[in-house]
């Protein structure tokens, strides 16, 4: 530092003026401390520990996200597959024991769905006496399965014959009848179980409905 040295004034009317005389008394500097070996270490291990605990939370929120999409999926593709059903089972005139269609048999009970509906023209009239039968049913040799709708036409219908495949995600699917007797049944519980794998581990839900038949 610098040490100032304030000579006096002379008294008024002088010539001679104030001085002021600067000459160094300090010849010590300022020293900086810095951080110690221990001391960066320790400040390292802190931030590597509290970037761990917020990746830690970061993967949690992330997992915790996809669960909640996946289920959101499966409940949106559940609740599509069973508002198909209902409207075909209201719009069916009966549930019919099975059908055979070349060598394919297919037969009402706790896993499949075999749909009496009345044939159309080709203007949408209906055809007395004349039946298209529309199917659900389940492919495959273990879970999950392939949940199929197809229809098959009569001869004299104007509908279109198709097979479509309505899920690949099914785990299980179970049709209860108001009657044993297929010809009286008046209603249908339907119970659809659908599985999705999110982070390799299987998420499953299970979705019930119930659909009276047009005639009922």
């Amino acid at each position: 530092m610098m040490k100032c040295k304030v000579q006096p004034c002379l008294p008024a009317g002088k010539s001679s003026k104030c001085k002021v005389d600067y000459s160094p008394s300090d010849t010590h500097y300022p020293r900086f401390s810095g951080f110690t070996l221990i001391e960066l270490i320790v400040a390292i291990g802190l931030f590597g520990l509290i970037s761990l605990l917020a990746g830690g939370v970061y993967l949690g929120q992330i997992r915790l996200f996809n669960r909640q999409n996946a289920q959101v999926d499966i409940v949106s593709q559940n609740q599509i597959i069973l508002d198909d059903m209902v409207d075909e089972i209201r719009n069916s005139s009966q549930v019919a024991s099975g059908v055979t269609v070349g060598s394919d048999t297919y037969a009402s009970g706790t896993n499949q769905l075999v749909l009496r509906l009345i044939s159309i023209d080709s203007s949408g009239q209906l055809l007395a006496n004349s039946f298209d039968h529309l199917i659900y049913y389940l492919e495959g040799s273990s879970s999950p399965y392939t949940l199929h709708k197809r229809l098959v036409p009569d001869a004299s219908s104007s509908r279109s014959g198709y097979d479509d495949v309505k899920s690949a995600d099914v785990s299980s699917i179970i049709f209860s009848y108001s009657d044993l007797d297929f010809a009286n049944v008046t209603s249908i519980d339907i119970s659809l179980t659908t599985v999705k794998k999110v982070e390799n581990k299987d998420k499953t839900l299970t979705t019930t409905t119930k659909a009276i038949l047009r005639n009922y």
